[in-house]
């Protein structure tokens, strides 16, 4: 039974099905090209991680308000800005939308999730902002940026407790 153990040790599946890890930085690079920008030092200084939406854009479609999971250590403290394409012309190209956008941080997780409501169709700018918790005079910083493009106004959903109480 020579050939059989030549089979099992060749075409060796690692255990799981996820696909190979790049390292954060070659991820990034992968997916929203250069990694030198400011935004991507600080997440990866963090030790954050994108798990829901890799790439730099996102097309939302359903009525549900849009949810963007990260990976973050518990000692990230984080929050979020929606904005919206300006009318072409004015002189601000992105408006802030009051509440848009709201944090959810599940330090137990080790996870943080975006969640935006948008009022209606358009064009978005979705950013997360973050910084190390209990860190005197250390600003919130860009940690990373998505363009949304939105087909439906969302519904506005009560933001659920981070996690449910026992009943």
């Amino acid at each position: 039974g020579k050939s059989e153990n030549q089979e099992k040790g060749s075409g060796r599946k690692s255990p799981s099905p996820t696909k190979r890890r790049l390292s954060l930085g070659s991820n990034w690079e992968l997916l929203r090209g250069n990694q030198k920008t400011p935004e991507f030092k600080k997440f990866a200084q963090l030790g954050m991680g994108l798990v829901s939406h890799e790439g730099n854009s996102i097309l939302h479609s359903t009525e549900q308000p849009l949810t963007v999971t990260f990976r973050a250590p518990p000692r990230v403290d984080a929050n979020a800005v929606l904005e919206k394409e300006g009318v072409k012309g004015a002189k601000e190209a992105w408006v802030v939308i009051k509440d848009g956008a709201l944090i959810k941080q599940r330090p137990l997780a080790q996870k943080i999730v975006m969640v935006a409501t948008f009022p209606k169709s358009g064009k978005y700018r979705l950013s997360l902002y973050c910084k190390e918790a209990g860190v005197a005079g250390c600003e919130h910083e860009l940690g990373c940026r998505y363009l949304v493009r939105v087909a439906n106004k969302t519904l506005t959903v009560e933001p659920a407790p981070t996690d449910p109480a026992p009943r």
